[in-house]
């Protein structure tokens, strides 16, 4: 499983949690696919969902997902919505097929397109859902996300790789060798003494420099 989908599927979860529309009219949805910028689920239609609000819905939920699938666990406030109707839905029992695209993300303003589809592939329904995301980047709970879907490193585990490096090559200048170097060399007192001091500066533990791993 992509942490994409690993962490659109928790920000799912988040929204049944709070036990509002979403745990009301659908909590059956199923979110199989996530990548950046696209996310993939199914519905099974029941007689307690069957009415065109549930497409509103579907859409303000799977748009703000598709905005999760960028790494955002805030994903904003409705600005404007809609949807237009092309055929029925189906009847209870059938399977409703759902792809929500973040067509575009700026600093302050995501646009998403939600498209319904049946077994057979048909349009069913289609929608837009504009959101306000302007404090929604800086969440403390947001991932950061490579383009295959992937997390991407953190500022700390950057840092922590960058000094553990470095101390590797300290060490190496200090006693003059390379790694093809005789390993008798390193019998020598002042050699021994300089891979004493440089093993203790390679054990220190790197500063903590307040960076938080987004990921939980």
């Amino acid at each position: 499983m992509s942490a994409c989908l690993r962490f659109t599927r928790r920000v799912w979860q988040s929204f049944i949690t709070t036990k509002g529309h979403d745990a009301q009219c659908f909590p059956n949805l199923v979110v199989h696919r996530a990548v950046p910028g696209e996310v993939n689920a199914t519905l099974k239609i029941e007689n307690y969902n069957l009415h065109g609000g549930l497409i509103l819905s579907m859409t303000d939920t799977l748009g703000s997902l598709a905005v999760a699938s960028r790494g955002y666990w805030m994903t904003g406030v409705s600005t404007d919505i809609g949807t237009s109707f092309v055929r029925p839905a189906g009847r209870p029992g059938d399977v409703l097929h759902v792809k929500a695209v973040l067509t575009a993300l700026g600093k302050s303003l995501a646009y998403t397109r939600v498209d319904f589809t049946n077994p057979a592939g048909e349009l069913v329904a289609y929608g837009y859902h504009t959101k306000y995301v302007g404090k929604s980047s800086t969440h403390q709970k947001n991932v950061k996300l490579s383009e295959d879907g992937e997390q991407s490193p953190t500022k700390r585990q950057k840092t922590t790789k960058r000094t553990i490096n470095a101390s590797s090559t300290i060490r190496t200048e200090l006693l003059g060798v390379s790694k093809n170097s005789p390993q008798n060399f390193l019998s020598t007192p002042r050699s021994i003494e300089f891979a004493r001091i440089s093993n203790a500066m390679s054990d220190q533990t790197p500063p903590d420099h307040g960076y938080e791993n987004s990921s939980s």
